[in-house]
């Protein structure tokens, strides 16, 4: 309890009260002044209750005021309808029903939102690497003056090479000799890594002379250069040797100075689509199956669809042109519509548009997918390469060279 001396105006205004009691005793006024003066009276006791209750509140507040003290067990342990007037109760069935929607909304986006920065970045890691290969086939070109070619047969037996009745033999000889002008033809040459070292007329067994390398495989044999193989068994390229007629002869002692490879090739992702010791090589994208083609306009001359080859089987082969006669048989005719389907990507609709890059090459990434097998084609690339303007399934989340990111995207 307050002390009385503590609050002197207390004691003003009660000494006011009483003294207007005695004034109206006193002075024999008429009742109607005595009742004023009761009113009056209590006013004043009214006011002196105010008066006390704010001087509490004044002593709690106070940084340092003496009464703070004395006055707090009165707060504390004071009537409970001072503590009544905050009402506390927990959430209801619908607010935490909306809170739930809300995180979840939240959670969909943000996982939408990471899922297609690491798409974008995936995308842009294998047009980093795209960009690596263009700069490898030009440092190719400046050493040994022409880009690599997307289609070549090699022999094991030298004298397959200048067998007129062996198919694509003149072609591919030509081609070597630009390469590598003193390169001795008549050599056998054990290209396939055969364990017993053998040299055999169809190192492969797809029923061709010679070992056929697609634009797939092309890509790694010019840049990488002759495929050696470890006591492990993985396979790597080596570079060229720089004897000048047999650069394909691997390296005699570790010390052995080479020409290339032009790219360095990570061995985990070099894989082997149709068996035939020559590797292909993988994209950096998830779970990839298929691998970069590799497709050269023949220096500007124009781009062969018998380049396109990528699996050497009538029933995965995106060409049907298997012997690369330049004609479609019967056998090969998958459609049955008596032409070469597969075609580089072109700039317009119309079949004789002008394909992209048509100097140089192209480079394409069979994407993400899907890769799926159908009746008669493998299609990791589309069926078409584009033309007639449209883009499959197969081909619209292909990366090229000739595109900023996907094809569907540009």
């Amino acid at each position: 309890m307050f002390q009385s001396d503590r609050l002197p105006s207390l004691h003003c205004a009660r000494g006011f009260v009483v003294g207007c009691v005695k004034v109206a005793k006193t002075s024999g006024a008429s009742a109607q002044a005595s009742q004023s003066a009761i009113h009056t009276v209590q006013c004043n006791r009214q006011s002196i209750r105010d008066r006390r209750r704010t001087s509490k509140t004044a002593c709690l507040t106070a940084p340092y005021n003496p009464c703070a003290m004395q006055a707090r067990h009165f707060v504390n342990e004071g009537p409970r309808r001072l503590r009544t007037g905050v009402r506390r109760h927990g959430f209801t069935l619908l607010e935490i029903m909306i809170v739930i929607v809300i995180i979840a909304t939240l959670s969909t986006l943000l996982v939408s939102a990471v899922s297609r920065a690491m798409h974008t970045a995936r995308v842009a890691e294998v047009k980093v690497e795209i960009s690596a290969f263009e700069k490898a086939i030009a440092d190719f070109k400046a050493t040994y003056g022409i880009e690599p070619p997307s289609r070549i047969d090699l022999y094991e037996i030298g004298t397959q090479w200048t067998d007129p009745t062996i198919l694509n033999s003149t072609r591919s000889r030509a081609i070597i000799r630009r390469i590598w002008p003193d390169f001795i033809f008549a050599l056998n040459r054990n290209l396939n890594r055969d364990p017993g070292g053998n040299f055999d007329i169809d190192p492969d067994g797809n029923g061709i002379a010679g070992l056929q390398l697609t634009g797939a495989e092309c890509l790694v044999f010019f840049l990488g250069g002759a495929i050696y193989t470890d006591a492990d068994g993985n396979i790597a390229p080596a570079g060229f040797s720089k004897n000048p007629g047999n650069p394909f002869l691997l390296a005699q002692t570790i010390s052995e100075t080479r020409t290339g490879p032009f790219h360095a090739f990570e061995t985990g992702r070099l894989i082997d689509v149709d068996g035939d010791n020559i590797p292909e090589y993988v994209d950096t994208l998830t779970n990839q199956t298929a691998p970069y083609l590799y497709v050269s306009s023949n220096e500007g001359r124009g781009y062969d669809p018998r380049d396109l080859i990528v699996f050497n089987d009538p029933a995965k082969d995106m060409n049907e042109d298997l012997d690369g006669d330049g004609s479609v048989s019967a056998a090969e005719d998958l459609n049955n519509n008596g032409v070469i389907d597969a075609s580089v990507y072109l700039q317009g609709t119309a079949a004789n548009s002008a394909p992209y890059n048509p100097k140089t090459f192209q480079i394409i990434s069979p994407g993400h997918g899907p890769h799926e097998f159908n009746a008669v084609n493998y299609k990791p690339y589309g069926r078409g390469f584009g033309v007639g303007g449209s883009l499959s399934e197969q081909d619209g989340d292909n990366i090229t060279n000739f595109s900023q990111g996907e094809l569907h995207a540009d």
